[in-house]
């Protein structure tokens, strides 16, 4: 009896009361991907009984999906852990359930890792979309990121990501911890730079990410308090935590900010 091929890239979305348009047009893109040897694990993160049919509808649309369930809301963290857990790939590709992934990702991905054995990970450059799918900003980053590079802000976009699976090894895994909660993408980046397993980003755009201009801004004032615990523990792990005494506060300055110059600033600068 002949072994199912394992798939090389493992793609891992969680959701959550999905709105259908939006999961509809990512995962669509994941599956227009010019690279087509992937299997596709989207967690169902105990969306309330009214999303069933759209989520069947979604597990139908190509025999690559596996989609898994779980019993009740556990949060993202939780969620991409089932996924990886189950995952056959040799890569890990991260996807957000409301993105659009650019049809070359994948392939541009798989060969710079390939290329570049000394890295584990890769991510790029990102455009901002709105609710309507319109281009409202960009954003940049850098090609090689240094420790140095975590103190302002991440130097990597959680959905763009794609990994070797050995990252995960050793308990490398999301952070379920309450502090890290909606900053697991970055506690996880600040500790596998703590561990020695390095990144990097490719210089384009291979991802449209959805946000408002104001996304950022309008988290609660408890995720920025607990954003300024990770920083600490994150840049103390990495040994920089000597230089980002005041990046520290950075958190604490959107509760003081008047929300039309943090919308100045996020237009200008495009961070996340």
């Amino acid at each position: 009896m002949n072994k199912k091929k394992q798939p090389l890239i493992s793609v891992v979305m969680g959701t959550y009361n999905p709105r259908e348009q939006y999961i509809k047009a990512a995962v669509k893109s994941v599956l227009a991907q010019t690279f087509t040897d992937f299997e596709f694990i989207i967690c169902n993160d105990g969306s309330e009984a009214e999303y069933s049919n759209i989520l069947s509808a979604v597990e139908s649309m190509d025999n690559r999906i596996r989609m898994i369930h779980n019993s009740h809301n556990l949060g993202l963290a939780a969620t991409l852990n089932r996924c990886l857990e189950v995952a056959c790939g040799q890569f890990i590709a991260r996807m957000d359930d409301d993105d659009i992934c650019l049809p070359n990702r994948f392939r541009d991905q798989l060969d710079f890792l390939n290329n570049n054995k000394e890295y584990m990970f890769v991510g790029s450059c990102i455009d901002y979309i709105d609710d309507n799918s319109n281009v409202w900003g960009h954003r940049t980053v850098p090609a090689f990121p240094q420790r140095e590079d975590f103190l302002y802000n991440s130097p990597y976009v959680h959905p763009t990501m794609m990994f070797r699976r050995e990252v995960f090894a050793n308990g490398d895994f999301y952070s379920t911890q309450k502090i890290a909660l909606r900053t697991e993408d970055y506690e996880l980046w600040m500790r596998l730079y703590g561990h020695g397993k390095y990144g990097a980003n490719i210089s384009k755009v291979l991802l449209q990410y959805r946000e408002g201009e104001m996304g950022y801004a309008k988290r609660k004032r408890l995720y920025r308090l607990h954003e300024m615990m990770v920083r600490i523990i994150g840049f103390y792990e990495m040994g920089v935590i000597s230089k980002g005494a005041l990046y520290i506060l950075k958190p604490l300055l959107f509760c003081i900010l008047p929300s039309f110059i943090i919308r100045k600033w996020r237009k200008r600068s495009c961070w996340t």
